[in-house]
C-alpha cells in the first residue's frame, strides 16, 4: 500500500516490461546476481559477439552489422504499417522506405557473394544460430 494507504503501488511501465521479457527467457540465462542483474545471459551475447569481433576484419563486421540493421529495420516497419493512423506515417513513405531497406540488403548481398562468399556463410550461420538458440531456448510460443 502507499502512504496512505488506500491503494498498492504500481510497477513502472518499463519494470512490467523486463519482469514479462524475464518470464520469456530460458530458466539458466535469467540467473542473476544481488543486483539483479542477469549474469549469465551477459556472458551467453558478449562471448559470441567478442569471438566475431577477434576473428573478422572489419569489412565483415560492418556488412554483419549493416544487414542486421536493415532486417531489424524492415521487420519493424509492418509495425508502423499497422499503426500508421495513429503515428500519422504515410503508407507509401514506409512502404518506400520496406523496399528501398530490401533493395540495399540485396545489393550488400550480392556484393559479398561475388566478393567474399565465405563470409557471406558466415553471416549466414550466425543467423541460422542464432534462430535455432532462439527455437530450443525461447519459452514463447512459435507459430
Amino acid at each position: 500500500c502507499n502512504a496512505s494507504g488506500k491503494e498498492p503501488f504500481k510497477q513502472a511501465p518499463h519494470r512490467q516490461i523486463l519482469s514479462v521479457e524475464i518470464k520469456k527467457m530460458p530458466q539458466a540465462f535469467s540467473l542473476r546476481s544481488r543486483t539483479n542483474v542477469p549474469w549469465i545471459y551477459i556472458v551467453v551475447l558478449t562471448l559470441p559477439a567478442l569471438l566475431f569481433n577477434l576473428f573478422n576484419g572489419l569489412e565483415t563486421i560492418a556488412a554483419f552489422s549493416s544487414i542486421t540493421f536493415l532486417l531489424d529495420s524492415i521487420g519493424v516497419s509492418p509495425a508502423s504499417l499497422k499503426l500508421r493512423k495513429k503515428t500519422k506515417s504515410a503508407f507509401s513513405l514506409v512502404g518506400l522506405g520496406i523496399l528501398l531497406m530490401s533493395a540495399t540488403v540485396s545489393t550488400l548481398i550480392v556484393y559479398l557473394r561475388q566478393t567474399q562468399i565465405n563470409t557471406l556463410f558466415g553471416i549466414a550461420g550466425i543467423y541460422v544460430f542464432v534462430m535455432l538458440i532462439e527455437l530450443l531456448f525461447s519459452k514463447r510460443e512459435i507459430i
